[in-house]
C-alpha cells in the first residue's frame, strides 16, 4: 500500500515539474500555445519530444556517443589503442635518471627540496636528518607504483619518495 501510494506521488511530482515548465515556456513567450496543443496530442515519446522542440525554438539535436564504440575500447591500454588505429609508437618515457645534486634545501619540519644539475627541483616527502643529502651527492631517480617516484643515493640506503616541483 505505501510503495504503491509513493509511485503515485512520484508521478504527480514528474506531472506538477511538467506542468511547471511548460508554463515557464509560455510566460517567457518562446513557445505559443497552440504549438503546445499540438504536441500534446503525439503519443510516441520521440516524436513528441521532437514537436516540443521544435515548438521552443530548437534547431539543432544533442548528438549522443555511440556507445558500441566505447564498449569496443574497453580495458584498451594506450599502447593498444594506438596499435589499433595504425597511430606510430610513442618514445617511452625514461624510466631512471641518473643526476648529480646541485643543491639541498632543508626547511624547518625536516624535508629536502633537492635542485640536480639538470635544473629540475624534486621535493622529498619524507623527514630526514640535516647531512643526510649535500651538493655533489648522486641520486637515481626512478619510477615508482601508481605514478610515484623513488630516489636513491649512489652511496646506497633506502629509496625515498620524492615529486617533481619544477
Amino acid at each position: 500500500m505505501i510503495r504503491v501510494r509513493q509511485t503515485l506521488d512520484i508521478y504527480a511530482m514528474k506531472a506538477q515539474v511538467y506542468r511547471s515548465t511548460l508554463l515557464c515556456l509560455l510566460l517567457s513567450g518562446a513557445v505559443q500555445a497552440a504549438d503546445l496543443d499540438s504536441c500534446l496530442a503525439i503519443e510516441e515519446p520521440t516524436a513528441r519530444l521532437a514537436c516540443y522542440d521544435a515548438a521552443a525554438g530548437r534547431t539543432t539535436r544533442p548528438t549522443v556517443a555511440e556507445p558500441a564504440a566505447a564498449a569496443s575500447e574497453f580495458g584498451m591500454s594506450e599502447r593498444l589503442k594506438r596499435e589499433k588505429a595504425g597511430e606510430p609508437e610513442k618514445d617511452p618515457a625514461p624510466q631512471t635518471l641518473v643526476a648529480t645534486i646541485s643543491e639541498a634545501q632543508r626547511n624547518s619540519q625536516g624535508y629536502f627540496a633537492l635542485t640536480l644539475d639538470n635544473r629540475q627541483r624534486w621535493y622529498v616527502s619524507e623527514v630526514l636528518p640535516p647531512l643526510w643529502f649535500k651538493a655533489g651527492d648522486q641520486v637515481t631517480i626512478h619510477r615508482g607504483s601508481l605514478g610515484s617516484f623513488l630516489l636513491k643515493r649512489a652511496k646506497g640506503g633506502q629509496a625515498l619518495r620524492v615529486r617533481r616541483i619544477e
